[in-house]
């Protein structure tokens, strides 16, 4: 009885964890464990203890990762259970490799790789080979052995016909090519891996978030290496794709659509306007491309001292400049942070982006620029970083903006923070003096918005302001480690307003003061716009905002315009919101998220 009841927690913490819900797995998990060394079954204490252990690497809790795998580790040699020594050394791999203890990842995973060979396992031979590979030409810079594990881990997944599994490899190999700077077997190996993900998206089919997870990185390797080959069209598409993956499926509730091209875009792109792409700045080398009606061109910066532009030397001696000071800034500022380093794959002769840096200065100069609304900020410093900016981000691609007085930008990880409206020319002048600017999260976007055809007897604006906040003081963070993100993660899959207001309440966000100013704003939109309807207080609410869309109301206006706080929360991007009235109703939580914007 209790070995069935065992076996029946068992398969459910399978099943929460499949979808990702670790706390809950951890639970059932830990109920199987109690019943099986009552029962004294050693055979099962082990596999229990493999699968806590695996839940407690998923959660990022690395100590407990730790024990749980090398006593399971540890029971399975004393009863002889090969399989669960395998995976068991192999999930030990995995959390050394986490912890950039290389060598002692390598040392595991040859161990469970010559038990899977052994016994013939082939799927988790190939996974252990695929990895050995990763750590080999990224840890150890030993792409020979690199290229010999990865070969070997292609042969089989192909042998087996798994697809997914296959673009992976393809993915590494693609990354070792680009690192032996082979850019042509580089991009053949990117082709094949897209591939993959092609398939699955054109199709219409639902897509796992492991699954977009890779394909993100594929793509973005992808792009990244024919961008350094000056194949700057392709790249561009290529980037595209994985953003009509990720963004165009809510636009077009799921159904298949066609990432839009370079040709395409010039289609549509009117003679006084073009359209610039700041591409894999979060993943390494960023690339500039610009698109007018009548030409594409692209940027490929470099920084390092084999640059021979001087406006990748003068960003790079700004970048130090502001190092220590940018650095400080970002750790004094409020609420959790979580420093992410990405994981970069690029050609050998090409010094790495230091994205660090670049995203601390951003962050710097957004600080500047908010102080200084209050008079408390330093403006010969402001105008140097914004001169800095444009100089790296602009003037490089100027020539290619001649006649141009209107620009459409797709801003690409940091930069989708920074306002490019503030840069300043050599002149003096703002940007925003220059051209009139748009943003837009992907030219596939842009396409499908530009198609759209709307009823002449819209009204012009719908107006929301005045919310009530009742602000009750500070709320303390209880969120302070990448453990505590991930534990956070797993409980707003339930989709409850109370965890989700609870999950505000940890990070410390939560208190609210009123806006009077927003009051005023939309009034004055009402007293200029004619036939604008203006909502405020307790009606800038979500339940009149979700009546509205219910009904249809929202499609009669052209704009809608919402004078409320907002905030944009990197960690758990889930979690940014507009934030209305605070009613106390249950049913609301007073955010509309992202999720909750159809």
């Amino acid at each position: 009885q209790h070995g069935s009841l065992s076996a029946f927690y068992s398969s459910l913490g399978h099943r929460y964890y499949a979808i990702g819900d670790y706390g809950s797995a951890l639970t059932n998990y830990e109920k199987a464990l109690v019943l099986d060394r009552k029962n004294n079954e050693k055979f099962k204490v082990s596999q229990r203890l493999g699968s806590i252990g695996s839940t407690y690497l998923g959660l990022k809790k690395w100590t407990l990762a730790e024990q749980n795998l090398k006593e399971s580790v540890k029971i399975a040699e004393e009863v002889g259970s090969v399989m669960d020594m395998a995976a068991g050394w192999h999930n030990l791999g995995m959390l050394s490799k986490n912890l950039k203890k290389s060598n002692e990842a390598n040392t595991y995973l040859e161990k469970s790789l010559t038990l899977y060979k052994k016994y013939g396992v082939e799927r988790e031979a190939a996974a252990d080979l695929m990895i050995l590979g990763q750590l080999n030409y990224e840890r150890f810079d030993n792409t020979y052995k690199a290229e010999q594990y990865l070969k070997e881990a292609e042969a089989i997944y192909t042998k087996l016909k798994l697809s997914f599994e296959l673009s992976e490899v393809y993915y590494h190999i693609a990354g070792l090519y680009a690192k032996k700077s082979n850019l042509t077997e580089a991009i053949k190996y990117g082709e094949k891996g897209v591939g993959f993900f092609e398939s699955i998206r054109t199709s219409g089919s639902k897509t796992s978030v492991i699954q977009l997870s890779t394909s993100i990185k594929l793509y973005e390797v992808l792009a990244a290496t024919y961008a350094a080959n000056k194949q700057y069209k392709e790249a561009f598409n290529t980037f595209e794709k994985v953003k009509a993956n990720v963004l165009v499926s809510k636009l077009s509730a799921g159904a298949s659509t066609v990432a839009a091209t370079t040709d395409q875009i010039r289609d549509k792109l009117l003679a006084n306007t073009a359209m610039i792409s700041y591409m894999n700045t979060s993943h390494g080398i960023p690339t500039f491309v610009t698109i007018t009606n009548s030409n594409t061109y692209g940027y490929f910066p470099r920084m390092d001292d084999s640059s021979t532009s001087s406006f990748d030397h003068n960003f790079k001696s700004l970048l130090s400049k502001y190092e220590a000071i940018a650095l400080a800034t970002q750790n004094n500022q409020r609420g959790f942070k979580l420093s992410k380093k990405p994981d970069v794959v690029v050609a050998k002769d090409q010094a790495m982006f230091n994205y660090e840096k670049f995203e601390n200065l951003i962050n710097y100069y957004r600080t500047l620029l908010i102080n200084q609304a209050s008079g408390n900020a330093d403006a010969v410093v402001i105008k140097e970083i914004a001169q800095g900016l444009y100089q790296y981000l602009i003037a490089p691609i100027e020539g290619n903006l001649i006649g141009k007085n209107e620009l459409v930008i797709i801003p690409e990880g940091i930069l989708s923070y920074l306002p490019f409206e503030t840069l300043i020319d050599q002149n003096g002048k703002y940007l925003i003096e220059k051209y009139t600017i748009q943003y837009t999260q992907s030219a596939t976007v842009w396409s499908l918005i530009q198609d759209r055809n709307y009823p002449t007897s819209r009204k012009p604006m719908l107006a929301f302001g005045g919310a009530v906040y009742q602000g009750t003081g500070a709320v303390a963070s209880a969120v302070n480690s990448e453990d505590d993100i991930s534990k956070l993660q797993s409980e707003l899959k339930s989709n409850n307003k109370t965890v989700t207001r609870g999950a505000y309440q940890k990070l410390g966000i939560g208190s609210w003061g009123d806006l009077p100013g927003t009051l005023k704003e939309v009034n004055t939109i009402k007293a200029n716009v004619s036939g604008a309807l203006v909502l405020t207080g307790s009606s800038v609410s979500e339940a009149k905002v979700s009546d509205m869309s219910t009904s249809g109301q929202l499609d009669d206006y052209k704009v809608i315009h919402f004078a409320t706080h907002g905030i944009v929360v990197p960690e758990v991007p889930e979690l940014s919101a507009l934030v209305l009235s605070q009613s106390g109703n249950v049913k609301e939580d007073g955010y509309l998220t992202m999720n909750e914007i159809e």
